[in-house]
């Protein structure tokens, strides 16, 4: 489970927002994996006590940055500045699948 690290000194988010993806439509309708993704980071926003106030998701490869529900969630993310989120990821490969992609995305993201 992944979630973004907070500076110690500000306050910690109340609020969370659920990042999933799968790969593949295939992946849409043989097996739950969007499903059994939100489920789990679910669980680790009640462990947390954090309030999950959206979820995004998307059905593409982890190789673009770009992607809709990628893009809706940083957006969301920068829309009021005076709030701060949680960030719940079920598993590093599902922002990103190599270490470009990912950096980009989580200088977006923080």
């Amino acid at each position: 489970m992944m979630s973004t690290q907070f500076d110690k000194a500000e306050p910690q988010p109340r609020e969370a927002v659920i990042y999933v993806r799968i790969s593949s439509s295939k992946q849409k309708t043989k097996g739950d994996g969007l499903r059994s993704q939100t489920s789990a980071c679910r669980d680790y926003a009640r462990y947390k006590n954090l309030e999950v106030i959206k979820v995004f998701s998307d059905v593409m490869s982890g190789k673009h940055a770009s992607r809709p529900g990628m893009d809706e969630m940083i957006a969301f993310l920068n829309a009021d500045k005076t709030k701060t989120y949680a960030v719940i990821i079920d598993d590093i490969s599902r922002l990103a699948r190599d270490i470009v992609t990912h950096m980009s995305l989580r200088s977006a993201i923080l």
